[in-house]
């Protein structure tokens, strides 16, 4: 019996190879992505690659790489590369589930929402790449083991048709399988495997809210291959964390839109010489106003550009 983790892939990589990573927004054409199949090409097209477990960085990424030492085997959803496990081989590159984002596989569209733009990108991408793995033949190749998928909701919403086919079969069931996630969105069929995460396990979890996720995969995870019965040891562990926890603690901050943001990393960047997004968020919070962390540092890094563009003219 083996313990696996099923995970996302994160937007920040270590700088490995000679040449810049390959971004799906230099192949976007017009309104509509290039096809997966040209996406592919590129990505093979390179030799310099180095494993997953070595090229992803973050809060995050450190708690898989900690599980992963603990001799569980972990699994990784990339927009760019499908599923794919922590030790393959992949060129560095910059695609993403997220919308709106210039690297999203999705793109305005009346008429297919971003979530059916992801799932179909995502079952083009494993019915094209050389690779012969998906999350069914995961779950197949190791029947008799046991699974805890710990992904942010718009990686969630991707795999959730696989997920709930699977369920439908037999194949995931709430003995062997675990669905840990900040969404309550989740279908119906799959919510007796959920794990809600809350935000008051910050309180002893620790760590950003942004990687509750896997921290509470780590949490729940740990000695759990000791017990006869994991959903039980697992059910009960939840269950003492929920009682335990603290109230997570509310921030009265003025949330502010894309150009209010723009516009305040301009003046301390200007002004203050603030050159990291981690200092710069800090210094907008402690005046009293709000971004997520993801899109403040998304929005840094594009002002970062403009600004350093426009010197060297």
């Amino acid at each position: 019996m083996k313990v696996h983790l099923i995970t996302n892939c994160t937007s920040n990589k270590r700088k490995f190879c000679s040449k810049a990573p390959i971004a799906l927004s230099d192949i976007k054409k017009g309104q509509n992505v290039s096809v997966v199949k040209e996406w592919l090409e590129l990505l093979h097209s390179n030799k310099e690659k180095v494993t997953a477990i070595d090229l992803y960085l973050g809060d995050h990424w450190s708690i898989a790489r900690e599980i992963y030492k603990k001799n569980k085997l972990v699994w990784v959803i990339s927009a760019g590369w499908g599923l794919i496990n922590i030790e393959t081989p992949i060129y560095p590159y910059n695609a993403t589930f997220t919308k709106g984002d210039p690297n999203s596989v999705s793109y305005p569209d009346v008429n297919n929402s971003a979530i059916q733009q992801n799932r179909k990108w995502w079952n083009d991408l494993h019915k094209r790449r050389c690779l012969d793995f998906s999350i069914e033949k995961l779950f197949k190749d190791f029947s008799g083991d046991y699974f805890f998928i710990a992904v942010s909701p718009q990686y969630n919403n991707v795999i959730e048709p696989e997920l709930a086919e699977l369920k439908k079969k037999g194949v995931i069931t709430s003995k062997n399988t675990f669905i840990l996630t900040s969404g309550k969105g989740l279908q119906e069929s799959l919510r007796e495997l959920q794990y809600l995460v809350s935000e008051d396990f910050c309180s002893i979890l620790g760590g950003s809210r942004i990687s509750l996720n896997i921290r509470l995969a780590r949490y729940l995870m740990d000695g759990c291959d000791s017990h006869d019965d994991i959903q039980e040891f697992v059910t009960q562990k939840y269950n003492l964390l929920c009682d335990s926890s603290k109230p997570a603690k509310k921030y009265d901050r003025i949330k502010l839109s894309d150009e209010e943001v723009i516009s305040f990393i301009k003046k301390v960047i200007t002004d203050e010489d603030i050159r990291s997004a981690t200092a710069g968020l800090k210094k907008l919070r402690s005046k009293g106003m709000a971004c997520e962390q993801k899109r403040f540092g998304h929005l840094f890094k594009t002002v970062k550009e403009e600004i350093h563009n426009s010197e060297a003219i």
